[in-house]
């Protein structure tokens, strides 16, 4: 299949739609649950069960789209729970149901496993890397425009609701066309088993990546989606300001996935991408958190949404590159599945650590821990010379 046909076309609108309807509300979640009156401690729980439902989900997924070698079913199946999502947070307001919202949107994400899998189907195994960074692209692009559109509609109808119907409204949409994309189901193919499974868990390469975006997480999650909009409110932000701050950080994060698609292939150039990426991200954490007014923390969360979307696009197509197609769906699964783990934790340790010693505290856990990134991605380049 060519990379230009219509059906490409039509597959990355869907994505598109898809990945809108799930940020419409991302930027004032924080800022509308403290409204309904919720503790921080409770903001990070419902933020991070979005991650917990997909760590949960993510590798039984991979393995079924595996074995029974078909992957339109999950694709249209993760896009329907996203409208589901947005209908749950429109129609509730107790603790418990919202967190089964978010949970709810959190199992239409880990469809992102099956989205990648198919699409990077589409193209020589050569091009996954570019494939994968311009599949993250229009990820990045959908979730911009929902922040922006709904930020918008927050601002005219100044009602939380509208965000919520948007977001609803834009699922619709693209579960439709995902009703037209292709799928090509590979001849020959070997269904997976468990020593298949255990054989791609334990590849080292898979494992780095996965650390290193669980990491990364922390960050993306814990800050950018959990607390930097609180942060931003606290120095004066309007709704709108607020959805133009993720905006910001979101466009950013597209040109970084473009970027990742030009570190080239032989290791030591995505070697040092990953490695300015963590460093630099380490460095804007801490620097997010003393920023002085709005206009500054506009700065820095560009410059770390330049590098977030680096990281994310190389240690998705690094992870899984090496895999053969029949086994790229498990991989991705255990892939998405251990960084989960991070969009889990990272809002409920930085809400924890916010709540005993001051939001900053937070913002200084996770730098730290961003450097770690540096290690694994030394670990993954002397695995990629060995292979």
């Amino acid at each position: 299949m060519k990379k230009s046909t219509y059906g490409t076309r039509l597959y990355q609108a869907a994505v598109m739609l898809f990945w809108f309807s799930q940020y419409t509300y991302v930027p004032h979640l924080s800022a509308y649950l403290k409204d309904l009156g919720a503790s921080l401690t409770l903001i990070g729980i419902v933020t991070g069960s979005y991650g917990f439902t997909q760590m949960l989900a993510r590798i039984p997924l991979g393995i079924l789209s595996d074995r029974i070698g078909k992957r339109k079913l999950f694709v249209c199946l993760g896009i329907f729970l996203s409208f589901a999502a947005n209908m749950l947070f429109l129609l509730v307001r107790s603790d418990f149901l919202l967190v089964t919202a978010r949970g709810t949107a959190g199992l239409g994400a880990a469809s992102w496993v099956i989205i990648t899998v198919l699409f990077s189907s589409y193209f020589p195994a050569e091009e996954t890397t570019q494939a994968i960074s311009r599949l993250s692209a229009v990820n990045n692009l959908g979730r911009l425009l929902g922040m922006l559109i709904a930020g918008a509609a927050l601002a005219v109808f100044s009602g939380y609701s509208s965000m919520f119907a948007i977001g609803a409204a834009s699922a619709a949409l693209a579960f439709i066309l995902s009703l037209f994309i292709q799928e090509k189901i590979p001849e020959n193919r070997t269904p997976m088993t468990l020593k298949g499974f255990v054989s791609v868990i334990r590849d080292r390469r898979l494992l780095c990546m996965a650390c290193a975006m669980l990491i990364g997480q922390l960050y993306i999650a814990g800050m950018v989606t959990g607390f930097t909009p609180l942060l931003a409110t606290g120095l004066g932000a309007s709704s709108f300001l607020r959805s133009i701050l993720s905006v910001t950080d979101i466009a950013m994060g597209l040109i970084g996935a473009l970027l990742a698609g030009r570190a080239g292939s032989d290791g030591a150039g995505e070697k040092k991408y990953l490695f300015c990426s963590a460093a630099a991200l380490s460095i804007l954490t801490v620097c997010i958190a003393f920023s002085p007014n709005l206009p500054v923390l506009f700065v820095l969360q560009a410059l770390a949404g330049l590098f977030s979307g680096i990281l994310t696009a190389l240690t998705m197509s690094l992870a899984i590159r090496h895999f053969p197609g029949d086994r790229r769906s498990t991989a991705m699964g255990c892939y998405q599945a251990i960084y989960g783990i991070g969009m889990f934790v990272g809002p409920i340790l930085v809400g924890r650590c916010a709540d005993l010693f001051g939001m900053k505290s937070g913002y200084f856990l996770v730098a730290a821990i961003l450097l770690l990134i540096i290690p694994l991605s030394a670990a993954w380049a002397r695995e990629e010379r060995r292979a």
